[in-house]
């Protein structure tokens, strides 16, 4: 079972003891005050060949990071790299690779409150064809 918030438009993606970024972040983040280590590649630009997500590290035992205290957050059921991917697939843009607002308006506005989270086991069991659907939808200009 993963915690997914936002930390500067991406997402932040926790269970147990591994943390994760999904997305390219849209704005600065002070990772050091979000209570982790800088990461080596954020300067980096984005090319197609990057994986769309990366691992934080945090010193044991500190305190749980501002983001993972944030409103709203999911609770989602899968872990690690398959959440990553799972997440990476539903809900970023593909050409530049930013979490939509959009699609992460409709989850949190779908999920159910599971006593202060929202429940977001439903996305990942929405298989990928039937959510490409539900996607076109939502990213189409009206």
């Amino acid at each position: 079972m993963s915690t997914v918030a936002r930390i500067g438009g991406a997402l932040l993606l926790a269970a147990e003891d591994r943390t994760f970024v999904v997305g390219e972040p849209k704005r600065p983040i002070d990772w050091t005050s979000e209570g982790f280590e800088r990461p080596e590649h954020v300067d980096s630009p984005t090319t197609s060949d990057r994986i769309p997500w990366f691992e934080l590290s945090r010193e044991p035992g500190s305190a749980v990071p501002r983001a993972l205290q944030s409103e709203p957050r999911l609770v989602f059921p899968l872990e690690g790299e398959r959440a990553c991917e799972a997440l990476h697939e539903r809900l970023t843009i593909r050409r530049n690779g930013s979490v939509s607002e959009r699609l992460w308006d409709l989850v949190v506005e779908s999920s159910p409150d599971a006593g202060g989270a929202l429940d977001a086991a439903w996305l990942a069991g929405v298989p990928l064809p039937v959510w490409e659907i539900v996607r076109d939808a939502v990213l189409t200009c009206v």
